[in-house]
């Protein structure tokens, strides 16, 4: 059985979480109003969210019991709810006991990192400081206090995941283009790990350290520990070659960013206006990178990848040739390069990624632009020529039937 439990305030929604454990259910898990509000305008997302979300919570949690029987899962279910009974900030229940209804609640859980990637506009939720891991006793305090750092230099915060094992994932949403976000980036992640430490926390809860974290091991495990961290490394790859800079001997976090201070485009003036997305070139960083139009086995996005397995030929790998096309990196800033009409050809405009894509990606009204720019400099193919003015010659080439 799943309960989705609706809160009024973040905050008391965890606070629950511990009283919830006292039942052992199999899962909590918990949306903020950040991804909620983002899932409820997503195509694909909305219509599950209609099912089931109550009112405008600024918090839900979805809370799983498993058991041998339905006898044993019901009554720790209704353990639960008693024990609820007069919890702050509770203010309904959404109570999933059929197939159908449970996998639609998880489906948006599924869904809840790519709406929030799929936030519009240059600031995004980042994931620099998601997996710390604190005791759950602790871990309403951790929050307010992440809360309140993001709250100082006048940032929000986005949270979705493991409430019931104190890995909260908590993104705060910054735009790297800008400076000022970048040093904030580093003074929220030091916060964090400050905070980690005081709570006897793990850094790395369940993604591994990475190279947004593995800067501050030797601080978190001290200088033996990571000396032998080190040894491990060189006896094992002693040339460096197999992920560099990730465990020991890492960057900062500010570099190697896919986009910081230096990010610059230089976009032609478009067809289209590209509103929603706020202008071509934020259209194209929609595409998150997370890799869901790579899928073979399930829907439709993206048919040419499944079809040649090629990067280049999947949803990011396009995003990524246009990306580096807008910043110069393919030597010309404009949509007519010849290096992208390969990479677009395949594209069979089906519409799927608009669909499915987590963030929304429209590689088709994307190709189009571009198909636009490409033949203002080249002129049209013949063949394009030919069914385009079919109508001009259609009653002449029928008589040659």
């Amino acid at each position: 059985r799943v309960s989705v439990i609706h809160f009024d305030d973040l905050l008391k929604a965890i606070d629950a979480v511990p009283v919830i454990l006292g039942h052992k259910p199999s899962a909590v898990e918990i949306l903020d109003h950040y991804g909620l509000e983002l899932a409820r305008s997503n195509p694909t997302v909305a219509p599950l969210c209609a099912q089931f979300i109550q009112g405008t919570p600024q918090a839900i949690l979805m809370v799983e019991f498993s058991g041998e029987s339905q006898d044993e899962v019901q009554s720790s279910w209704a353990a639960m709810k008693a024990s609820l009974e007069h919890q702050e900030g509770l203010y309904s229940y959404y109570d999933a006991a059929t197939k159908e209804t449970k996998e639609t609640v998880w489906s948006v859980r599924k869904h809840a990192l790519g709406v929030l990637l799929g936030m519009k506009g240059d600031a995004k939720p980042l994931p620099f400081i998601e997996d710390a891991c604190v005791p759950v006793e602790h871990l309403s305090e951790y929050v307010a206090r992440i809360l309140d750092s993001c709250r100082k230099h006048d940032r929000p915060l986005a949270l979705y995941a493991h409430a019931s094992a104190g890995v909260i994932h908590l993104r705060p949403i910054l735009n790297l283009k800008q400076q000022e976000d970048l040093d904030i980036m580093r003074a929220i992640s030091q916060e964090s790990f400050d905070l980690v430490r005081e709570y006897g926390g793990s850094w790395s809860g369940e993604h591994g350290d990475g190279l947004g974290r593995s800067y501050k091991n030797r601080e978190f495990f001290g200088d033996q520990p990571y000396r032998a961290f080190q040894e491990v490394k060189q006896t094992f790859d002693p040339a460096g070659l197999m992920n560099p800079g990730k465990i020991v001997d890492a960057q900062d976090i500010g570099e190697n960013l896919r986009i910081d201070p230096s990010y610059r485009t230089s976009v032609p003036a478009t067809h289209f206006q590209f509103k929603q997305e706020q202008g071509f070139d934020r259209a194209i960083e929609m595409c998150s990178g997370v890799g869901h139009c790579r899928k073979t086995n399930s829907g439709t996005m993206c048919p040419s990848y499944m079809v040649t397995r090629d990067e280049e030929h999947s949803t990011r790998g396009r995003a990524n040739a246009l990306r580096l096309a807008l910043t110069g990196q393919l030597g010309a800033n404009d949509l007519a390069h010849a290096e992208l009409y390969p990479v677009l050809d395949l594209c069979l405009e089906c519409k799927a990624c608009k669909r499915e894509c987590p963030t929304g990606v429209d590689m088709a009204r994307m190709k189009i632009e571009v198909l636009h720019h490409y033949h203002k400099r080249h002129g049209l193919p013949m063949r394009d020529r030919l069914i385009a003015h079919m109508p001009r010659y259609a009653a002449v080439a029928s008589k040659l039937s």
